[in-house]
């Protein structure tokens, strides 16, 4: 059959592609988007249905291939705008977020008044740390609709990033009034609230819960919420109790392979031995001049650090970055289908000399030319002798601290994406396992490469720490560090609110509590 050029779909066969998106059903939106595009080539709506389909089914790369093409068939401007919107949303997915913004913004002068695009601009900003950027942009979606409720929960996010807690905290309630059972704004609004005896929103979040009509996230999110609500007033077995449920209801959409995770962690091993690493280091490469690395478990105290570091005047704390992986990524590519670490011995020596530069020229905008710059993406702890080997100039700090109580602390987490490991005892006491076991033979092939910040020991003599740490990293002392909870500067982690606050030991040997409640944990652990 020919297609048929001169047409368009009619408005029922667009209507039944828009239920299949609303629905979710993404494999038969691609199905019929398909069959559509063979008998109407080059329709702009279609294609935009296609890409989305696509993404929907975590296909971005292949979503922006279609996209571009439904840009350059596109006329209308709100259809482009639409278009360019979605190829934004992809390269977020991609975490491309200069591609994302370029497009984000070109969509929003195609249409000036779409809050979604607004919406997604804003969420890339705040994903880059230009977080006071990112409220412009909130302000301006809200201004196109005051109650857009993604705009005002992520609004509040973003001021909560920035220490603001009062306004963050008016806006998670503004956000409840048009949403009373939003369970993720329960949680972060727990997150920023210490509970008493009598809490109205303690009894709100009581109320909600016994509903029968919520949805499995909401659920979720609100368990963790009231756990944490629990624990504040000291009522342990009660807060164990919700802590269980949130943690077993989100684990059991999660994917993750313990055997998949320490095969990775062995193989790293396997390839970077001390043979390896005393072969391959560079004695002429000097990059990493001023490049702190702070690294460790997730909540072992890596916000704290850098925030102490931060808190110097010649130092920028860039947060959590993918960086350093990506640079990896760039030079070890796939090669004789082998992907890294195993294609490391198919790459020439001075590659790592490679990773450093790329991965300075990668920070270099967001350094500003300051003088020490602070990357505190933990999971980096895997790549210590990739950091010492293409950066051998730059200073790493591994933050610890009591197992039990870092295991606790991960568990009573809702993360974003990734940590997949954190909620189920065993699987994160095998995870901790493994991170120990790698971290110790780092140490042993660096011992005396390697700042180890005992979390334990910080809080019981915080001045010499803190002293012996700035030397390490070879800064002058400055009485700013010991007041870190002072400084103005963004946290976009999930400890932004701890941060702000003065060091305190109320978290030492907490995990005590829930003695009975972690037996799993403790058994599994390796310690």
């Amino acid at each position: 059959m020919e297609p048929n050029i001169q047409k368009k779909p009619t408005k029922v066969q667009i209507d039944n592609l828009i239920q299949l998106n609303q629905s979710q059903d993404y494999e038969n939106l691609e199905k019929h988007c398909r069959i559509l595009l063979d008998n109407y080539p080059n329709h702009p709506e279609t294609e935009n249905f296609l890409g989305t389909s696509l993404a929907g089914q975590s296909l971005y790369k292949e979503s922006l291939n279609v996209f571009f093409k439904a840009l350059i068939d596109a006329k209308k401007n709100v259809t482009k705008a639409k278009i360019l919107n979605n190829i934004g949303v992809s390269y977020i997915k991609l975490d491309d977020h200069e591609n994302a913004i370029h497009y984000l913004n070109q969509a929003i002068s195609e249409d000036p008044k779409s809050v979604s695009v607004h919406f997604n601009l804003a969420n890339s900003l705040r994903s880059i740390g230009d977080v006071k950027g990112s409220l412009k942009v909130y302000e301006g979606a809200l201004k196109l609709d005051p109650n857009h409720q993604n705009s005002i929960a992520y609004y509040s996010i973003a001021l909560k990033t920035l220490g603001n807690f009062r306004e963050s905290i008016s806006l998670c309630y503004k956000a409840l009034k048009l949403r009373p059972d939003w369970g993720m704004v329960h949680r972060h609004l727990s997150s920023m609230i210490k509970y008493s005896e009598n809490d109205t929103h303690f009894e709100e979040m009581m109320k909600i819960i016994e509903k029968n009509n919520l949805s499995k996230e909401d659920s979720m999110h609100l368990y963790f919420a009231i756990s944490k609500a629990y624990e504040d007033k000291k009522m342990y077995k009660d807060a164990f109790k919700f802590l269980s449920k949130a943690n077993d209801l989100y684990r059991e959409d999660i994917s993750f392979s313990t055997k998949n995770s320490n095969n990775y962690f062995r193989l790293v091993k396997k390839v970077f031995s001390k043979d390896f690493c005393e072969e391959a280091f560079d004695k002429e490469n000097h990059l990493g001049e001023g490049i702190i690395f702070v690294l460790g478990m997730p909540r072992s105290g890596t916000s704290l650090a850098e925030q102490i570091l931060a808190s110097h005047s010649k130092v920028f704390g860039a947060g959590e970055l993918r960086h350093f992986r990506k640079s990896i990524d760039r030079v070890f590519l796939e090669k004789e289908e082998k992907k890294f670490p195993k294609n490391v011995a198919l790459y020439p020596l001075d590659s790592f000399k490679e990773i450093g530069a790329d991965y300075e020229k990668t920070i270099l905008e967001l350094r500003k030319g300051s003088a020490y710059f602070v990357d505190k993406m933990p999971y980096n702890f895997m790549y210590i002798p990739l950091i010492r080997l293409s950066l051998p100039k730059s200073k790493i700090v591994l933050t610890e601290r009591n197992p039990i109580d870092n295991c606790l602390s991960i568990y009573k987490m809702k993360f974003g994406i990734g940590n997949a490991y954190a909620y189920n005892q065993e699987e994160l006491a095998q995870y901790y396992n493994s991170y120990n076991d790698i971290v110790g033979c780092w140490k042993r092939i660096f011992p005396n490469d390697i700042f180890s910040l005992n979390y334990e020991e910080l809080t019981m003599s915080q001045k010499e720490i803190t002293e012996n740490l700035l030397k390490f990293c070879g800064l002058d002392w400055e009485d700013a560090c010991l007041e870190f909870h002072k400084t103005d500067r963004n946290n976009k982690t999930a400890s932004s609110f701890q941060v702000r606050q003065p060091l305190y030991s109320s978290s030492v040997k907490l995990w005590e509590n829930y003695k009975d409640e972690l037996n799993g944990l403790i058994s599994s652990l390796e310690i």
